[in-house]
């Protein structure tokens, strides 16, 4: 597994966003509601349907 190696490279298209728009995101950093802007995160979705 990747706990063995010394090295661990991740390639890929890692262009992941936000899934709301700019206003809302805008709008809740103003806010400090990260977990919101988190909950909305494709990244963060993936790993979640994944299992991770």
């Amino acid at each position: 597994g990747a706990q063995a190696c010394d090295c661990l490279i991740w390639a890929g298209d890692m262009n992941f966003r936000v899934d709301m728009p700019n206003q809302e995101v805008l709008a809740l950093c103003e806010e400090n509601n990260y977990a919101e802007i988190l909950r909305k995160d494709e990244f963060r979705m993936l790993q979640q349907k994944a299992g991770k």
